[in-house]
């Protein structure tokens, strides 16, 4: 709860060891990315290597690449 207020700070879990990998994410409501559009994330996978999630994870983002909205990140599980 430290830094709860501090826009500037990020935590995520992540596995180690993890098997697959996913690319989460879409066109969000605002800026905050906080709240996705239309209310369901895109998920992309689950993909056996990084390198796979990778090469989707780029294909989004060219294809959003003028939609300041869009965002897209690699999930490992």
């Amino acid at each position: 709860m430290a830094n709860v207020d501090n826009a500037h700070a990020r935590y995520r879990i992540e596995k180690d060891g993890a098997r697959e990998y996913w690319v989460v994410g879409g066109r969000y409501a605002d800026t905050t990315f906080k709240r996705i559009a239309g209310g369901a994330e895109e998920r992309l996978g689950p993909f056996q290597s990084e390198r796979e999630a990778l090469d989707v994870w780029r294909a989004k983002a060219w294809q959003s690449v003028d939609d300041a909205l869009a965002r897209y990140h690699i999930e490992r599980l």
